[in-house]
């Protein structure tokens, strides 16, 4: 019985990550078509509350940072997300990790826009 329910929740946790990768993609080409530059996937940045991954980092036509994080199938930002995105729009974050590429090491504040895909 346990392993039963056990694989459904697998089922539905991959059909789930299936749906986010898709909301991700469509985002970043719905920015791209309209002249944003990408600049990383899935981006760590380092807030003073701990680590924060971008789903997608952008640069606007002004040479500004911005991150996106998209959300899809009725998922909501953490409260934990919600903190360490105000500290990364008032304090800053440091870049880390392979995604961060150019940037890694850089500290930078950037606003973070959440999108939702229905």
């Amino acid at each position: 019985m346990r392993l039963a329910r056990a694989a459904k929740v697998a089922r539905i946790l991959k059909a789930n990550k299936l749906r986010g990768d898709a909301a991700e993609e469509l985002v970043e080409r719905t920015f791209l078509q309209s002249g944003f530059e990408l600049v990383g996937r899935r981006v760590s940045i380092v807030t003073s509350k701990g680590r924060r991954q971008i789903d997608r980092l952008f640069r606007d036509s002004s040479n500004r940072l911005f991150a996106v994080e998209v959300k899809s199938g009725g998922a909501v930002r953490s409260a934990e997300q919600v903190v360490k995105d105000r500290l990364l729009a008032t304090q800053g974050g440091r870049f880390v990790g392979k995604n961060a590429g150019d940037l890694a090491g850089s500290v930078e504040r950037l606003d973070t826009l959440v999108v939702t895909v229905k």
